[in-house]
């Protein structure tokens, strides 16, 4: 596809006070450079076309910058405004996808200990947990970030056995804890 260009003196765009006035569009391109910001946008031509340029002002009030680059005529490009489809990437409405996604299961981890806590020591086994959870895999990251509040060690590893309803933790080669699932509910559509 060719364009169609127009050359314009500094003294025209001037006259007509572009990029001042006559905009119809602008965005900003360029931000990289110290001095300069880097614009670029339409403006209505006295005769009825549209025009796209480019133009700098300066980063702070501290700076002085040519509009033109320091050209001394500018070029534009015809445009007209036009209906396209594009694609974009926005953010997921939580209330759609959490409407269309079941919710997650609801199970209740009962441990027989964590580290020195229940079990051997005589202490009490930590309070159960409460937790929402799809996979195995997401139930043990859930069960993973318990645990560590009740361990010195960071080398943590949580095994779910979602058929037996049991799990176990271990740190390094040793056993650090057991527990058991129990299925609170299932989720309702």
């Amino acid at each position: 596809m060719s364009k169609i260009t127009r050359t314009f003196t500094r003294d025209e765009l001037d006259d007509l006070d572009v990029p001042w006035e006559h905009m119809v569009e602008e965005h900003v391109i360029d931000t990289t450079r110290r001095r300069d910001v880097t614009h670029q946008g339409v403006f209505a031509h006295p005769d009825g076309s549209h025009w796209q340029i480019r133009w700098q002002i300066p980063a702070t009030e501290h700076q002085e910058s040519d509009t033109w680059f320091g050209n001394d005529t500018i070029t534009g490009i015809a445009v007209e405004l036009r209906e396209v489809t594009v694609k974009q990437w926005l953010p997921v409405d939580g209330e759609a996808r959490n409407a269309a996604e079941p919710p997650a299961p609801l199970y209740e981890i009962a441990f027989t200990r964590i580290g020195r806590h229940g079990g051997r020591s005589g202490s009490p086994a930590p309070v159960p947990l409460t937790t929402a959870a799809r996979t195995a895999d997401e139930l043990a990251a859930n069960v993973h970030r318990y645990a560590l509040r009740y361990l010195g060690s960071r080398d943590v590893e949580v095994n779910v056995d979602l058929e037996a309803m049991t799990g176990w933790i271990t740190v390094g080669f040793g056993s650090a804890g057991q527990f058991t699932i129990t299925a609170i509910e299932e989720p309702t559509q």
